[in-house]
Parts: C-alpha cells; sequence; structure tokens
C-alpha cells in the first residue's frame, strides 16, 4: 500500500498577501469558498507525490494534506509556478487555528491507494453503504439513491453538515464533494478508524470523522439516516428525537427510517405524522424492510 509523507519540520511562514487573487479557481475547483492560503516551509516535495486532483486540464493541481492530525488542506501548485518546492501553499474549507502558527507542525501528504489496492481492501470488508468502488457481492445499500433525493433538496455550498450514524461515510462525503464542511459521528468506535481510511486513501476528502461527543453548536443540515431503529425498534422517543434535531438545525433534517418501525404497531402513515416532514422517497431497501426518507425543517 501507498505511504504516507509525515513531516515534523513544518513550521508557518507569513505569505505575499496575494492569496484572494485565487478565490474564484479555488470556489470552482472545491465547488465553495475556500480560505487560504496557509503557508508552510518544510523539507518535502510535492512533485514526489501524485496529486489528488486536478483541473484546467491540469494547470493547477491539489495534494490531500492533513496537519496535527486532524485539520485537514489543500496544498496547490499551478503549472507555471514559481514557489520554491520546499514551500507549500494551503488552502481549506475553514481557517486553520492561529495556534498552529507557533513551532513545529506535523504534516501529511494523503495519497491516494491504487484501484488494485482498494479492490483488495474493499473485497475483505462488509459494507453497509455502497460506492461506486464497493465490490457487487458487498454491496448492501441504496447508497446512492438515498443522496440523490437529498441533493435535490439543499444547496450544500459553504454549509456545514453533521452527518449522525455516519457509518463508513458515504453521504458525508457526498456532502463534502457538494462543497459542505462536513463532521461525521458515529457512537461506534470501530467504524471511525474505517471511514478516515476512504477518506484519506480512497475518497480524498476533508471530512472529520469522531465518536467523541458531538459539539453544542448548530449545523445548516443534520443527516440521521438509518440510525434511530437501531436504539429504539419502536419508535418510542422518535418525536423528541426529532425535536432535539430540529432544534440544531438551521436549514432542514434528513431523517430515514424503516417504515413502518420494527417494532410496535405503528403504521407507515402514523410515523409520516410523527416525522412532521415531507416525505422525498419511499422505497424498498436492499436488506431490509422498506425506508422512507423526509426533509424536515430546522429550527436553529
Amino acid at each position: 500500500m501507498t505511504t504516507l509523507t509525515i513531516d515534523t519540520q513544518a513550521r508557518y511562514i507569513t505569505g505575499a498577501g496575494k492569496a484572494h487573487l485565487n478565490a474564484a479557481h479555488w470556489s470552482r475547483a472545491f465547488n465553495c469558498r475556500m480560505h487560504g492560503t496557509f503557508n508552510l516551509e518544510t523539507n518535502l516535495n510535492l512533485k514526489a507525490f501524485a496529486p489528488a486532483r486536478t483541473d484546467y486540464a491540469g494547470y493547477h493541481k491539489f495534494w490531500l494534506v492533513r496537519l496535527e492530525d486532524r485539520h485537514y488542506g489543500w496544498a496547490m501548485r499551478w503549472e507555471d509556478s514559481r514557489m520554491p518546492d520546499h514551500r507549500l501553499e494551503i488552502i481549506s474549507k475553514k481557517p486553520f487555528p492561529n495556534n498552529l502558527k507557533a513551532g513545529r507542525i506535523k504534516i501529511e501528504v494523503l495519497t491516494r491507494m491504487t484501484d488494485a489496492e482498494i479492490k483488495a481492501w474493499a473485497e475483505k470488508i462488509h459494507f453497509f453503504q455502497t460506492f461506486d468502488w464497493t465490490p457487487p457481492a458487498n454491496r448492501a445499500a441504496n447508497s446512492a439513491l438515498v443522496w440523490e433525493a437529498i441533493s435535490d433538496c439543499g444547496n450544500f455550498q459553504n454549509k456545514s453538515v453533521l452527518d449522525i450514524g455516519t457509518n463508513f461515510g458515504f453521504h458525508a462525503f457526498q456532502a463534502s464533494k457538494a462543497g459542505a464542511q462536513v463532521l461525521g459521528y458515529d457512537q461506534n468506535r470501530n467504524v471511525i478508524p474505517l471511514a478516515r481510511l476512504i477518506n484519506d486513501r480512497i475518497e480524498m476528502q476533508d471530512v472529520t470523522f469522531t465518536a467523541q461527543p458531538l459539539p453544542a453548536e448548530p449545523f445548516d443540515f443534520i443527516f440521521y439516516l438509518s440510525v434511530h431503529h437501531q436504539f429504539d425498534p419502536q419508535y418510542k422517543r422518535l418525536e423528541q428525537t426529532l425535536a432535539d434535531l430540529k432544534a440544531r438545525a438551521r436549514e432542514a433534517v434528513f431523517v430515514e427510517l424503516i417504515n413502518p418501525p420494527l417494532g410496535g404497531r405503528a403504521a407507515e402513515a402514523e410515523i409520516d405524522k410523527m416525522t412532521g416532514g415531507k416525505k422525498l422517497i419511499h422505497y424498498a431497501h436492499e436488506v431490509r424492510r422498506t425506508r422512507t426518507l423526509y426533509e424536515i425543517r430546522g429550527e436553529a
């Protein structure tokens, strides 16, 4: 498997103050407003690594990097750049904290696995979500169908997204590609390393994944997809849970439920009424039961 490079000698340096001149290029490349540049002096040479993405017929190149294990950004070069090889210009969806400007910085250049490596790794994993690179025998969900319905309802450019029960991060990655800052949360700590690996080595996105207690601040959008039945199969706590989520969402909560529920006697129409949202799709899940996706307006 291809390796990451960790450089503990990186340090922040002041730029030339001309970063804003390229803001329009970055916005088109990442589908959102980008911040930068955050300039680092290193002993790295980006030319030693394949870029994570390019644009403008390869004129602009971008490398996914991570600072201090948790802050994602994109080091960039353009074809006729005069920037020294050891100096990195990094842009990001949100500004890096000021405390990174003092002292040495750990930096990792994240490189995508080869298609053969992805295939060999994915064949050993059971997936509850379906990516386009998931082996056919391991596919177990209608992930793209659900995302298509969500993306038809919301503009995710420059928005914040909380994906509760993120699992391996399929919907978190889609929101990130659409221009959102995304936090993927799952109380199952075992899935977090796998989601991060997919982020760093396959999907090449800048999603943050955690199993730690969630921050208190609101988000523009909240995803709550096929989660509730795992701890409340009769939906006795559904209304209160949705009320709590609505209070934390500025724009909308997207909720996917097994409908009718696994336990109890609640009918489909009763569940529809309990959610109080717009029914987007009702479909037969590839593995278990029928499911309904709702859009519920936020109240934060």
